[in-house]
């Protein structure tokens, strides 16, 4: 288990993030028909992140242990953007593939849209809060923080990692459950080769940011039917999925050659800039 993170046993890890799902899953049943989409879904997310916090107090006396590593530093920050970024028209890409074979739900786009809609500078950020940031810090506590870090108990790093990105696909919508693997994928190598929920969480929240945004914008450019708003956007020129490629692969060696090199510094007890281990 990575240093500096709650111990719990594997089992009380799955537990844990059992129970949490259902809950969270049948409080969003009960609530959404009394309020907004946007208010339902906060509510989901706090209540799956609060539940599986609580639960770990419960066992563990410190929830927030599971953070692992509490600061990073510039560099790794920094990296982390960049391979999100480039991340972007890679799944945006995978995602046009899965259109142009399959077709797009138009209840599940709408309901998608309806959720990132927002009129005003002021609404976006109420958005960018319950869709991005919540999200972002909630989902990863409960699925690399408690799933993955309890199924690293069980296999090794890559097959824990897949195995989460199955189930965190699965949980999301199902026509976008392709570049959610993809992205978890990431997600997951991020928390195992940093031993910190941070970089994913960051990064996490870059791809929903990016999301939020990028609705608001077509949103504003007059499109007012929910697949003709979303067909505006179109699959990224394949150029740019070249580079984005290139780009992501650099930037995941790069933090690689950036972990180890910290990783060294801290066996010989040296200071290190990049990572700074939580004491």
């Amino acid at each position: 288990m990575p240093q500096g993170q709650t111990r719990f046993r594997p089992v009380d890890g799955v537990i844990i993030f059992v129970t949490s799902i259902i809950v969270s899953m049948g409080v969003t049943l009960l609530i959404s028909n009394y309020l907004s989409i946007k208010t339902s879904a906060l509510v989901s997310t706090l209540v799956l992140a609060g539940l599986a916090l609580g639960l770990l107090a419960a066992l563990c006396g410190n929830p927030l242990a599971v953070l692992g590593n509490w600061r990073i530093g510039g560099g790794l920050a920094v990296l982390t953007i960049v391979a999100s970024i480039a991340l972007v028209p890679i799944s945006l890409a995978i995602q046009a593939m899965v259109d142009w074979r399959f077709g797009i739900p138009a209840e599940m786009l709408r309901a998608l849209l309806e959720l990132l809609h927002a009129e005003s500078v002021r609404e976006l950020v109420h958005v960018w809060v319950i869709a991005a940031l919540t999200v972002a810090i909630g989902e990863e506590i409960v699925f690399r923080g408690i799933l993955q870090q309890s199924l690293l108990g069980w296999m090794k790093g890559w097959s824990a990692i897949v195995a989460t990105s199955l189930v965190f696909s699965l949980l999301h919508t199902p026509w976008r459950m392709a570049p959610v693997f993809v992205l978890s994928l990431f997600l997951g190598w991020l928390y195992l080769k940093t031993r910190s929920l941070l970089p994913s969480m960051l990064a996490h929240l870059t791809v929903n940011t990016y999301t939020v945004v990028s609705v608001w914008i077509a949103g504003r450019s007059g499109a007012q039917d929910a697949i003709a708003l979303y067909n505006e956007s179109g699959p990224p020129p394949l150029v740019i999925v070249v580079l984005s490629v290139v780009i992501f692969a650099l930037s995941l060696w790069r933090l690689h050659k950036l972990v180890v090199r910290n990783e060294i510094a801290t066996s010989e007890d040296a200071p290190t800039d990049d990572i700074t281990r939580a004491s």
